[in-house]
């Protein structure tokens, strides 16, 4: 049997993390959820997931702090995915440097972050500028 794939939500809206958690859930996907800086590094390294859906503007130690923990630590790696209010080209810049992998911003459709979850093993590692929204 195929082990199901992991998708951890990284956001400190736990009505968030609780609707994107159910979403992905009938998808398919073995969810986790963190609240935090602390909470999200830690539940990456220990579960290693296919998928990272991560608010930048966390409490404290923010989204790019994530990414960047994440990117410095050897090992498998996730699609990340920046989940923002801002959609602006300064911050498009900052969640790429900061290592994640697409730039979503919210409010965003079920279907849309679908589509791009659904493209994980194909596009870890590489940049999906493509979910990044026409200004």
């Amino acid at each position: 049997m195929t082990a199901r794939p992991r998708l951890l939500i990284v956001d400190d809206e736990k009505s968030l993390r609780e609707m994107l958690g159910l979403l992905f859930h009938k998808q398919g996907f073995e969810v986790l959820s963190a609240a935090n800086y602390t909470e999200g590094v830690a539940a990456a390294l220990r579960s290693s997931p296919d998928v990272i859906l991560c608010d930048i503007g966390l409490r404290g130690m923010s989204g790019y702090d994530v990414a960047k923990a994440l990117r410095a630590t050897p090992g498998p790696r996730a699609l990340l995915v920046a989940l923002t209010g801002d959609g602006s080209d300064a911050c498009r810049r900052c969640v790429l440097a900061a290592g994640f992998d697409a730039h979503v911003v919210k409010p965003v459709s079920p279907e849309q972050l679908e589509q791009l979850v659904a493209a994980a093993p194909s596009s870890v590692g590489r940049r999906i500028e493509r979910s990044c929204p026409e200004r």
